[in-house]
């Protein structure tokens, strides 16, 4: 069984360097360009358990499952251009379809309104004038329309009747096959990025078999200059207290960090892995269950000498000095100290 390795942050905390950091282990498969956000984001696995499990009847199992397929035909590809597909060998909506298949408990054909509603307002106006336009010919020339409007007749409703213990396993599966297909090389470690979200990880670990969560966090001074001054985004709020607001609510979602015990999560301030990478690295190896003689391209694609550059930039950088001031005051319990 492939052992999972991933990393989570808050948004700009620099989680992609410990993805840079294990793909030199030469027993970690890794992908690191893009985010595997499937887990958590809107209509996603997380979503569906919701819908399905914890709060089930005929119309929300159906619209979780029609918004899971949607978004994972989105995330696969759009029109020509492959995105998650090519990551896992053309085979991601095959084996999306067998989970969807092993989750309906039945199908039939048949709609609802919000399989109007979904389609947008233009389409729900045209949708009650085909339907006017119906009615109003069947009753002068006694046709013989049938059908509520233009949503097709071949349209499938999902019907789900199964526990928690059965979709978990259902799920385990999934995300098994998903990691088979990911990685041709056949190592042991495979590292995804972004798997997991930085909040309630301990929801969202149910899913796999085997996993390991880096939840990695960044002084703030250096998240909202990096902002600033090279990102300009539309994430990340740009006036100084909206920030700090912004910044404080983003931490307490994760509840569990300062009391964490899950032996899979672990903890790291990005300055750690390069002001103290010797001791920060060796902790991850002995977290992960990696073995330092596997290190065998160190520094190749971090660079604690590089990454540096992106650190302290309240001392190379005068120009927002008030608003750093701020954030000393507002935040300071988050502020990195140890140089």
């Amino acid at each position: 069984m492939k052992k999972v390795i991933t990393c989570t942050g808050y948004y700009c905390t620099g989680s992609s360097a410990i993805t840079d950091l294990f793909s030199e282990f030469d027993n970690v498969s890794c992908k690191g360009e893009v985010e595997m956000r499937f887990v958590y984001d809107p209509y996603g696995i997380s979503d569906l358990e919701y819908n399905i499990i914890d709060n089930p009847n005929r119309h929300n199992t159906d619209n979780a499952i029609k918004k899971f397929l949607y978004i994972m035909k989105f995330w696969s590809r759009v029109g020509p251009i492959k995105r998650y597909e090519k990551y896992f060998n053309n085979k991601l909506m095959f084996l999306t379809y067998q989970y969807v298949k092993e989750l309906v408990t039945f199908k039939y054909t048949g709609s609802w309104h919000y399989d109007i509603y979904e389609r947008g307002r233009i389409f729900y106006i045209f949708d009650r004038l085909f339907y006017k336009i119906k009615q109003l010919l069947n009753r002068l020339f006694n046709c013989k329309f049938q059908g509520r409007g233009l949503i097709s007749k071949n349209a499938n409703s999902y019907l789900c009747n199964i526990n928690e213990k059965g979709f978990i396993e259902a799920t385990k599966k999934y995300t098994r096959n998903l990691i088979n297909e990911y990685d041709k090389e056949d190592k042991e470690f495979i590292m995804m990025d972004q798997v997991v979200p930085s909040s309630n990880i301990e929801r969202y670990i149910r899913y796999f078999d085997d996993i390991k969560v880096v939840v990695v966090d960044r002084d703030p001074r250096d998240v909202f200059l990096f902002e600033m001054l090279k990102l300009r985004g539309t994430i990340v709020p740009h006036d100084v207290k909206q920030f700090c607001e912004w910044y404080k609510w983003t931490r307490s979602l994760d509840k569990n960090k300062n009391s964490c015990t899950n032996k899979n999560i672990k903890y790291i301030y990005f300055e750690d892995l390069i002001y103290h990478y010797d001791e920060t690295v060796e902790s991850l190896i002995d977290f992960v269950g990696l073995d330092k003689n596997n290190h065998v391209n160190k520094f190749k694609y971090f660079k604690p000498e590089i990454s540096k550059k992106n650190t302290r930039l309240w001392e190379q950088n005068s120009i927002y000095n008030e608003d750093i001031k701020y954030i000393e005051k507002e935040l300071s319990i988050f502020l990195y100290n140890n140089y």
